[in-house]
């Protein structure tokens, strides 16, 4: 496991009777049905942004801690053909396709309906953070252009892609989220989170940016962001071993899982590479004790999901940067270090919410 900064992120538009629990303005009414299989909490959500919509609520389900391959090697393998990746960092979970930035092999592949064989959506192009904006119908990515990095989007068919974001305004982003007309950019050499506007094509600094550091203010080398319903900023402050929340408009972030020391602890983080945030229940890539975490808001610990040492056994993980879900709530992790995607799937036990 290497310390230099490499990592991922997620954004899908969904209007309907779901239980929206992503980034997004929104009007909601919420009704709870409890079956003898599973408590969904259903809502009724209208929005103007970028969001992921479930049937179930998250954070009362658990999941098999055994994963499916579902891209790339069991094994761990490496390889060039569009069943194999190499150094994948992100995905997108949309309806039944996803979407991977397998890095290494400088190419975004689509996994159709649960194939395992990917299509080359783009080719040559070194890319890292990835994200959906439903709207254009479009995949957004970062990406290397020499000396500077820019974010390009394509169509999430296919196609040339366009410059969205022009180089010299970050330094590699390991993770995007794409509202309508903004881009949230995880700014990981810079030690910031910036938001991008279309509209104006310039940014503003929404969380770090006060030079790098472990003071509530600052950030080291953060690589992963979530945004919630209230534009309140998650962040893997990746360096700092810790998950730093920034509400909307703060100039200081709390730190709301790990500490400032890594660990292997269920109170600790080592080098924590991604976050999601949903009904008071944060999901973490805890990338340098290969698992992945669910964390509580209010919390001083968390339970392990899936990650029994390193290795790529099916109830093992090396070196996790992304993970994200789909409506259903299965989890789908980029296990960067054993060049695969793994498929967790939820188990929908009877739940009664207080």
């Amino acid at each position: 496991m290497t310390t230099t900064t490499r990592v991922s992120p997620l954004q899908e538009t969904t209007t309907g009777p779901t239980n929206t629990t992503d980034f997004a303005s929104t009007d909601t009414t919420t009704t709870l049905t409890t079956t003898n299989e599973v408590t969904i909490l259903t809502t009724t959500t209208v929005m103007t942004m970028t969001s992921t919509a479930f049937s179930v609520n998250l954070s009362r389900l658990t999941w098999d801690e055994n994963g499916v391959t579902i891209a790339g090697a069991q094994n761990g393998e490496s390889g060039q053909n569009l069943g194999r990746l190499y150094d994948p960092r992100d995905l997108i979970v949309d309806d039944e396709n996803m979407y991977v930035s397998d890095t290494a092999n400088q190419r975004l592949l689509k996994f159709v309906n649960h194939s395992t064989e990917g299509q080359s959506l783009l080719t040559g192009v070194r890319l890292y953070g990835i994200a959906l904006n439903q709207k254009e119908q479009a995949i957004y990515f970062s990406q290397e252009s020499g000396s500077n990095e820019l974010i390009q989007r394509i169509n999430k068919n296919g196609g040339d892609p366009s410059i969205v974001v022009p180089g010299g305004h970050f330094t590699r982003s390991y993770s995007l989220l794409a509202f309508e007309d903004s881009i949230y950019i995880c700014d990981t050499s810079n030690h910031r989170v910036i938001l991008w506007s279309n509209i104006d094509r310039n940014f503003t600094v929404v969380a770090g940016g006060n030079c790098v550091g472990s003071e509530s203010d600052q950030l080291r080398a953060p690589e992963g962001i979530f945004v919630d319903e209230n534009r309140n900023v998650y962040v893997a402050d990746t360096l700092n071993h810790r998950i730093q929340l920034w509400k909307n408009g703060a100039s200081n972030g709390i730190t709301v899982a790990g500490t400032s020391n890594l660990g292997s602890g269920l109170n600790q983080l080592n080098s924590p590479r991604a976050v999601s945030a949903y009904s008071g229940t944060m999901f973490i890539a805890d990338s340098g004790n290969n698992r992945t975490l669910k964390w509580n808001t209010g919390e001083s610990t968390a339970a392990v999901l899936v990650g029994s040492g390193s290795g790529n056994n099916s109830n093992q993980l090396r070196n996790p940067t992304s993970l994200k879900f789909d409506s259903q709530g299965n989890m789908y992790i980029v296990d960067h270090g054993n060049n695969r995607v793994q498929k967790l799937m939820s188990l929908k036990t009877i739940n009664v919410l207080n």
